[in-house]
Parts: structure tokens; sequence; C-alpha cells
């Protein structure tokens, strides 16, 4: 006599139980997943952070290497301000084939209610009087006009006068120059201090 013994099929429960731990599964899984993307979009975040600021004090110090004592040696321009809230000064323009000669009036200020830093150029100068108007619109134009660069909760600069860092005295071009940023909330944690010296001290070094 053979005896036929019917198929176990699974219990309602057991295929309860099945679903359950695979939406458990698929829930840890994306879970894992969204904290992979936070991580990335996290670490591309602060890493576009750090470029800005780097790219932002890369120009600064450019801009300070480039300064010139002015288009006249008898009836010279301010090459060095800090009137307006806005640090300005004159710098040669850059040379090339394609680059017209001349100089260009440079402005840095704290721009939209002090919550970015921001720069300017003018046009490449070629006489005085050009350059003049440059310079008197230079402290207008850069909070309307200016590149905003990086988020800032405040800034300070200082210029070595006697043999210290001393708040900058208008007209009067520094030997050296010491500018302190502070990152606005969510940026680079504590202050940035970038230095810079005049070739003529340094020994042609910056």
């Amino acid at each position: 006599m053979t005896i036929r013994r019917r198929a176990r099929g699974f219990t309602l429960i057991e295929v309860l139980v099945a679903l359950a731990l695979l939406a458990l599964l698929a829930m840890l899984g994306w879970r894992a997943l969204d904290g992979l993307v936070r991580t990335r979009d996290a670490l591309a975040q602060s890493t576009q952070t750090w470029l800005g600021w780097q790219t932002t004090l890369a120009q600064w110090r450019t801009d300070l290497d480039a300064w010139t004592s002015g288009p006249t040696a008898d009836d010279r321009l301010p090459t060095w301000s800090v009137s307006a809230q806005t640090v300005r000064w004159l710098r040669r323009a850059p040379t090339g084939p394609d680059a017209a000669p001349g100089w260009i009036v440079v402005a840095w200020a704290a721009v939209d209610d002090g919550q970015r830093w921001a720069r300017w150029q003018s046009p490449p100068v070629r006489d005085l009087a050009q350059a003049r108007v440059q310079w008197a619109s230079a402290p207008q134009r850069v909070r309307d006009e200016g590149v905003r660069t990086v988020a800032i909760a405040g800034w300070s600069l200082h210029t070595w006068i006697d043999e210290a860092w001393r708040p900058p005295a208008d007209d009067t071009p520094p030997v050296a120059v010491r500018l302190t940023l502070t990152p606005a909330p969510g940026g680079p944690g504590g202050p940035l201090v970038v230095d810079w010296v005049a070739a003529s001290v340094a020994g042609g070094k910056q």
C-alpha cells in the first residue's frame, strides 16, 4: 500500500513573518543608502566651501602681490585706502598678448549687511584721470557689482607699524597686511588669518 503525504505549504503566519522580515531589511537598506547619500552631500558641500575660501584668500594675496606705486611719480593717485569700510589699492594690470596695459583699482568690502566678503576691480586704466574716477567709485561699486565670495560673520584688518600689528592708516601703504575673516555659521571653524608681506621687506618673497 502506497502512502501519499500532501505537500505542506506556508501558513498565513509564516508568510506574514517573511513579509515583515523583508520590510525590515528593506528599511535598513534604505537607511544605510540614505546615510551614504547624506555623507556624500555633506562632504561635497564641505569641499566646495573650503575651495571657496582658498580661492578668495589666494585672490587677496594675488592682488597685493601686484600692488603698484601708481601711474605717475609726481602727481600720484593714492595707492592704498581703508576709508568707507572698503579696502582698495592700485595694482598692475595683468600682462600678456591680449591684455591691455595699465593699472587696475581693486576693492574689497563686507557687503549684504556684512554677510559676504566681496571683490570688485576696475577695467584697466591708462591715465591718472581715469584712475581717479575708478578710485572714487570703488566703495560703491564693490557693493553694487562686487563678486560675492565667502560668507562671513565679521572681518578685521591690521597693518605692521612700529614693530606691531595695528589698525591700518588711510593712504599710508603698509609693508605688511593681516586680514582676519570670521566665517559665518556652517563655514570653517574659527577665524581665518592671512598675512602678506611686501617683497621689498621679505627679500623678494611673500
